[in-house]
């Protein structure tokens, strides 16, 4: 009798909706290009130099390498650790954190931080989707919705 001790919420989230998403990144960094520059800045140089080409790559093997551990760690080697996750999840708030961070530099460089009407559906899709994801993943980090005594068993 196994029973999980991560909230319902919290792992369908973290185990079956969160490790698709860099297998997401890892396609559209190595195979379309153009897409994902597209999505960074509204006038990107194509085809991209070679430095931004190995940035790209260097993105994708980041996400295959995230998407591995959220797969091997959450459904095979600690599905029901709960410091586990807690490592995992606190680990990918650099992620969101690093996201939203490059997305606002980019519409700061652009002139268009502060007005929120130039901000393209892309841009405002993809920073407020990883600010929530990141204030979800903190809020796990620090224990809301655990119950107390697995709080306490870390």
């Amino acid at each position: 009798m196994s029973t999980s001790r991560i909230p319902l919420f919290y792992r369908v989230l973290f185990k079956y909706i969160d490790p698709p998403m860099p297998l997401f990144g890892l396609v559209a960094y190595t195979s379309y290009p153009s897409f994902i520059l597209s999505g960074f800045v509204s006038s990107p140089i194509l085809p991209p130099a070679p430095e931004t080409t190995l940035l790209l790559y260097a993105m994708a093997g980041f996400y295959g390498a995230l998407m591995s551990l959220q797969i091997l760690l959450l459904h095979f080697a600690h599905p029901n650790d709960v410091r586990t996750w807690k490592i995992l999840q606190g680990a990918t708030v650099f992620v969101d954190v690093g996201m939203v961070a490059g997305f606002l530099k980019a519409l700061d460089g652009q002139g268009r931080w502060w007005d929120l009407t130039r901000w393209r559906g892309d841009e405002m899709n993809q920073i407020v989707g990883n600010a929530v994801l990141g204030l979800i993943r903190l809020a796990f980090v620090l224990g809301v919705g655990l119950k107390k005594s697995e709080v306490k068993k870390e």
